[in-house]
């Protein structure tokens, strides 16, 4: 709760008064020429009080998040609880902010599980490519050029038909290590947050939450467009509704929050950041690729995953 005095709230008049009379239809008057007296005949004082309250809070609530170090998510619910002529404003705001989180000693944990990983000989090996696996992809590719070749003319079948050379068989073994050192880490990063969260009491507001399912939809929706498909008629052929299937996803959006929030809030503890560099070097990256992108959500986009990359990368070597 708080209050703005008369002699700062009526700062606030003449603006009001001016916006007003440029929104307002009355015979007899061009719109912005409007008197003041002839406002608050026709509309009442109440409703200038009003317009200057609105504008008086807006002009106040940023430093209010600011001086009180408030981490605001959403949008305020204000409530007038005094306003008349000559008197202060009283008003009071509710605001949902972001949960405050105790870290448990999450180096520690992070440290066990790091240990329990390395002990597991499923993990060890995790990355290793065996003789079968390359010989299996060797096949597939083989069997692809195969029915390649039957729709080329002799001299190209015959240049497809060839047997793989060693060079072309050792590219496939690396980006088959290359693939499963990528399914590895994520199966140990998934691990690590995993058991942090199980020792974390995270309060989640639902507005994150539903943020989050939001954006699950919209996700599903431009996959489903990349491959020529209306979400719509998807839903159709589901026998689903969108209501359902984004409901469906509040468990996933729950975890995904969740894990940010950790992350932010394991980042903020050991004071890491995205360097300057790297964002504007993979933001000019992205914009290339994607030219309709909104440049401010795509820099907060990537320093998130640089940030959260740099706080993996903290609990991988513990």
């Amino acid at each position: 709760m708080g209050e703005i005095a008369w002699a700062d709230f009526e700062k606030f008049k003449s603006e009001a008064v001016a916006h007003m009379a440029n929104h307002v239809d009355l015979p007899g008057f061009r719109k912005g020429h409007v008197p003041e007296n002839i406002l608050r005949e026709k509309l009442g004082p109440m409703t200038i009080l009003e317009e200057m309250a609105e504008r008086a809070i807006r002009d106040i609530y940023p430093n209010i998040i600011v001086e009180n170090k408030i981490e605001a998510i959403g949008r305020p619910n204000i409530a007038i609880t005094k306003i008349a002529e000559g008197s202060p404003l009283g008003f009071k705001i509710r605001q949902s902010v972001l949960p405050e989180i105790k870290l448990p000693d999450y180096k520690k944990i992070a440290e066990e599980v790091n240990k329990k990983l390395e002990a597991d000989e499923k993990v060890r090996d995790a990355k290793n490519v065996s003789e079968q696996e390359l010989n299996d992809v060797l096949a597939e590719i083989k069997k692809a050029r195969e029915k390649e070749a039957e729709s080329k003319q002799n001299e190209e079948k015959s240049g497809l038909l060839k047997e793989l050379s060693d060079q072309e068989k050792e590219n496939v073994r690396k980006n088959l290590e290359h693939e499963k050192a990528l399914r590895a880490k994520d199966k140990r990063r998934i691990a690590l947050v995993d058991a942090i969260l199980d020792k974390t009491d995270i309060a989640l507001p639902n507005i994150l939450i539903e943020r989050q399912m939001d954006r699950f939809v919209d996700e599903m929706r431009d996959n489903l467009s990349r491959m020529q498909i209306k979400l719509e008629d998807y839903l159709t052929r589901a026998k689903k509704t969108e209501a359902e299937i984004r409901e469906g996803s509040r468990k996933d959006a729950e975890k995904r929050v969740k894990t940010q929030l950790l992350l932010e809030t394991v980042s903020k503890a050991e004071k890491i950041d995205a360097p300057k560099e790297e964002v504007e070097q993979e933001l000019k990256h992205i914009l290339e690729h994607y030219k309709k992108a909104d440049p401010e959500s795509a820099r907060d986009y990537v320093s998130t995953i640089i940030r959260n990359t740099k706080v993996f990368e903290l609990l991988e070597s513990a």
